[in-house]
């Protein structure tokens, strides 16, 4: 008051004592005030009238009004003198001033705001505004000014989206500062809120200012000093002037949004600090322009510390933000008294305190700004708890509220109830501890109570509702309503109680229609889109699920018509529904309508086309093997293995049944097999049909057709067609030589190959009756396949004995080109060894090329050739393929030199022949044979000097140095 009746101080200016006492609300200062109009510059005025609205007292009204209708005070005194004007005003000034204002709106504005058509005229407005005229956005302060609920609505649209850029940021900055002044905390809170989020169009310096989409102003420019020759800054007006045009290229730049964010919780401080009831109205109204939707992620920074000797790095510090960390308005209001949350000057966030992480469990005390205006202003808090889609808005109000006792207890029960409907467990738990402080807990008194809670968010107050209704349960079930919540409840518990209350108790019938029809009604209202789709999906499969199992014949009854309007909607699992009800429906298979079963097996979803398929196997026996019977072909090869798999009863129990359909079944199926495969796993399909579904086909099948199948492209078909041979063995084997059984047992498919197996065992006798099937037989030992081949080493060894092996047969086996095989034949020799067929096996033996014959044959010499000079003779052959051999057989060669050693030495003739031998080969033999040759020859020459052999003897000349 001194400072204004001393015109102000150097410490404190008068502009500034002039507003403080309008904060302050002083009504003695009004006087001096009025005083002081258009004694200074307008800014003066500005203050003055700010002041005037808020301090009130007589004469301000009217001073207010006349700076406002004088044409010669600045635009922006006057929208403040209009303020102070309208909080001073009773309401018929009020009506009068706002009917002044609407009356300067263009007409056709004019006409739809007296009309009342809220989304209309904002239609129209966005219209009028699409314009690059920047006059006719004064329009928006106008309609502020008027605050008529068209009015408003249409402005509410603009403000929540348009954009902060020239023509609209400049009226959107003047409705700010109106809503300030007014305490207008919902329109304040929306303009809060988007200086949050919208980023600055330009980012402003000392030097200028760079304009998107390309240009730049300003500020200063450097010139020379012509006296001092120094370059020295000089300020340009390009930056200003480009802001005061109507036609601005720029708004809202980065010093703005940092001074408008400061601005708003400096006001709301100063609420805050006055101890001012309308602090909790603004920040509540700021509180709820936020949902979890606005969440982000958290943010984790780790800091390093190098150590440059050897560049290494060591963690110093962490820091980390919550998911809302970068709303300093929100945080302001909800932790600035907080253990766990920081906000440090000059940084664009709010951060979490050393020892915390988020989410862990908050904290118990209290950490809003202002708490003790909260506590006085319990009904902005219930407001939040009521309308707020932010989870920590929700733990924040809650948490307050507990400290509202009184007010907690004069809370009615339909609030009680919106509470308990939050979806938040924080909230519902405060709503569902009220309802049972209030005794709110007897069915059917308090009926819409326990309905709230058995289907709320809290999982404690569900089973406390579920055991309230357990009490009653007999007369519970005679509410369909009720019941029916709980069947589609959003909740699987409650649905499980709902089913095991149904499932317990008979419920009349009338009740049980009524209850159907209501849980129906529901299901057809269900949208794809609503809660999540995949939870839709499956509560809706749950739904049906009940109905179904608690009330199977009730559905069989219900109307052709409500199943129709199941199978049309666009929820697969309520089709489905539908689709199992005309499955055990009264109306039989045969009475529906053919395109409705068609349209159950083309449906795109499985389950629905599986029910169509079981419908269409209901048709009678007649239909289905008749002209029914290429549908249920078409179904066995369709590409979709679910239509295959569904179909296969059919055909199972139409085949047992019908022996005519079973014959026509498995020869379409066995054609279809010859044809190359169109889609994968259809061939594999009709094999497994044909196999287990189809009785007593395969011994009708000639032996032709059968193997016409292992001719065929297919594995599959010849995989049947093995099954099909092993069906017939016992009819065919006298038709396959035994060259092919042995040929099917190399088949690459397994059936084929035990098939092979099956007709050789029935096939023995005549084997070991002919040599040359014998021979013939002998060759499964070479089959390709292990499993063969094992068949027929042990069948050999144990069906087979020493009659059955001739000489010709081993040897073949020995002059196999496996050695596997060749070691089995040489076990049977030295088996069935007999000294009048030895030459035969030395002889055949000396002919076999490889080494490991060659040296079995070398340890028979001693028992068949030795002391034998004619048999030494007949083996010369032998002999001599055994020395020829070059870098093999090294075990043979030496056994052989020495036998041939052994024999010279026992008599002439035994010497001549082993002469011979070694005369023919020492011309061609390895160096590394050739001494251990020349040495038996000299033994020879020693024994018997008269043979004639290819060295002679010089006598060696003794020479001395």
């Amino acid at each position: 008051m001194n400072n204004i009746a001393a015109g102000g101080s150097p410490k404190w200016p008068l502009e500034r004592a002039i507003w403080r006492a309008g904060e302050l609300k002083i009504a003695e200062a009004g006087p001096g005030l009025l005083n002081l109009i258009g004694t200074g510059e307008a800014l003066r005025d500005y203050c003055i009238a700010w002041s005037l609205g808020r301090c009130g007292g007589e004469g301000a009204k009217e001073a207010l009004t006349r700076l406002y209708r004088n044409a010669a005070t600045a635009d922006f005194v006057r929208r403040i003198a209009f303020e102070g004007v309208l909080k001073l005003a009773d309401e018929a000034d009020r009506s009068r001033l706002q009917t002044e204002i609407i009356e300067l709106l263009p007409a056709h504005l004019r006409e739809l705001l007296a009309n009342g058509n809220a989304e209309a005229f904002s239609a129209v407005l966005k219209i009028y505004l699409d314009s690059q005229d920047s006059s006719r956005f004064a329009v928006l302060d106008r309609l502020y000014q008027i605050d008529s609920e068209c009015a408003r609505s249409g402005l509410l649209d603009i403000l929540k989206t348009a954009p902060f850029k020239p023509n609209y940021f400049k009226q959107i900055r003047h409705i700010f500062k109106m809503a300030e002044y007014r305490r207008d905390g919902e329109v304040f809170a929306i303009i809060a809120r988007r200086f949050e989020c919208e980023k600055a169009m330009y980012r402003s310096n000392s030097y200028g200012v760079y304009i998107p989409g390309g240009g730049y102003l300003k500020k200063i420019e450097w010139k020379q000093n012509k006296k001092t020759k120094q370059y020295e800054s000089v300020k340009t007006r390009e930056f200003s002037n480009e802001m005061q045009s109507p036609n601005a290229r720029i708004a809202y730049g980065s010093n703005t949004r940092e001074y408008f964010l400061l601005r708003v919780w400096r006001t709301l401080k100063q609420l805050g600090e006055g101890g001012d009831a309308d602090y909790a109205n603004m920040a509540a109204s700021i509180l709820l322009q936020y949902a979890d939707s606005d969440a982000e992620e958290v943010v984790r920074s780790t800091y390093y510390q190098w150590n440059t000797s050897n560049w290494t790095r060591a963690v110093t510090h962490a820091v980390e933000w919550d998911i809302f960390a970068g709303y300093l308005t929100f945080n302001r209001i909800l932790y600035d008294n907080s253990p766990r949350y920081v906000y440090f000057p000059n940084t664009e966030a709010w951060r979490c305190r050393e020892g915390y992480k988020p989410g862990d469990p908050e904290p118990e005390v209290r950490e809003e700004a202002f708490p003790e205006l909260w506590q006085q202003n319990p009904d902005r808090l219930l407001q939040l708890v009521l309308e707020s889609n932010c989870r920590p808005v929700h733990h924040f109000a809650v948490k307050a509220l507990k400290y509202c006792p009184q007010f907690l207890a004069g809370i009615d029960v339909s609030t009680i109830v919106k509470i308990i409907d939050r979806p938040y467990e924080v909230t519902a738990e405060l709503g569902v501890n009220l309802a049972i402080q209030n005794e709110y807990n007897r069915y059917p008194e308090h009926r819409e109570v326990i309905l709230a809670i058995v289907n709320c968010v809290f999982s404690g107050g569900r089973e406390s509702a579920c055991s309230w209704l357990e009490e009653q349960r007999d007369r519970i079930l005679e509410d369909s309503e009720l019941i029916a919540i709980l069947v589609i409840s959003l909740y699987e518990d409650v649905r499980e109680f709902a089913r095991r209350i149904l499932s317990s108790v008979a419920m009349s019938d009338r009740t049980a229609k009524v209850l159907i029809g209501r849980i129906i009604a529901h299901l057809l209202a269900f949208k794809a889109t609503d809660i999540y789709p995949t939870q839709t999906s499956i509560l809706a499969g749950e739904i049906a699920e009940t109905l179904l199992l608690c009330f199977p014949e009730q559905l069989q009854s219900l109307g052709l018509g409500v199943i129709l309007d199941l199978l049309k909607h666009p929820i697969a699992q309520i089709q489905e529904f539908g689709a199992n009800i005309l499955l055990n429906h009264e109306i039989p298979a045969v009475d529906l309508p053919p395109e409705l079963i068609e349209s159950l097996i083309a449906s795109p979803y499985e389950p629905i086309r599986t029910i169509g398929i079981r419908l269409f196997g209901q048709l009678p026996d007649a239909s289905l093997t008749g002209d029914k019977r290429v549908l249920i072909l078409a179904m066995a090869v369709n590409n979709l293995a679910d239509i295959r798999s569904a179909i296969q009863p059919v055909i199972q129990r139409l085949a047992v049944t019908y022996q005519e359909f079973a014959a026509w079944i498995a020869r379409e199926s066995i054609d279809i097999l010859m044809l190359p495969e169109k889609q994968e796993g259809v061939h594999r399909y009709l094999l497994n049909l044909l196999r287990e579904d189809i009785p007593n086909w395969m011994t009708a099948i000639d032996k032709d057709k059968a193997l016409g199948l292992l001719k065929a492209k297919s594995s599959v078909a010849q995989e049947l067609g093995g099954f099909v041979l092993s069906a017939n063995c016992a009819n065919w084997v006298t038709e396959f030589d035994t060259i092919e059984i042995v040929k099917l047992a190399s088949h690459e498919i397994l059936s084929v190959r035990e098939a092979a197996r099956q007709m050789f065992l029935q096939n023995l006798e005549a084997i070991r009756a002919n040599s040359g099937e014998m021979l013939s037989a002998v060759r499964m030992l070479e089959a390709k396949w292990d499993d063969s081949r094992e068949f027929a080493v042990r069948i050999f060894q144990t069906e087979f004995t020493g009659d059955d092996w001739t000489p010709e047969i081993m040897v073949s086996l020995c002059d196999s080109i496996r050695e596997d095989v060749r070691q089995f034949g040489r076990d049977l020799v030295m088996r069935y060894f007999q000294d009048e067929c030895g030459q035969d096996y030395l002889l055949k033996f000396s002919e076999h090329p490889s080494a490991d014959m060659q040296l079995f044959a070398t340890n028979y010499l001693e028992s068949y050739a030795a002391n034998n000079p004619e048999r030494l003779r007949e083996l010369a052959p032998f002999f001599v393929s055994v020395l020829s051999r070059v870098n093999k057989g090294r075990v043979a060669k030496r056994r052989v030199f020495a036998f041939l050693d052994a024999e010279a030495a026992k008599s002439e003739e035994s010497a001549r022949i082993v002469a011979e031998i070694l005369t023919r080969q020492s011309a061609t033999i390895a160096i590394a044979d050739k001494a251990t040759a020349i040495q038996t020859m000299l033994k020879i020459r020693q024994f018997y000097p008269q043979l004639d052999l290819p060295i002679q003897v010089k006598p060696v000349a003794e020479v001395r140095s």
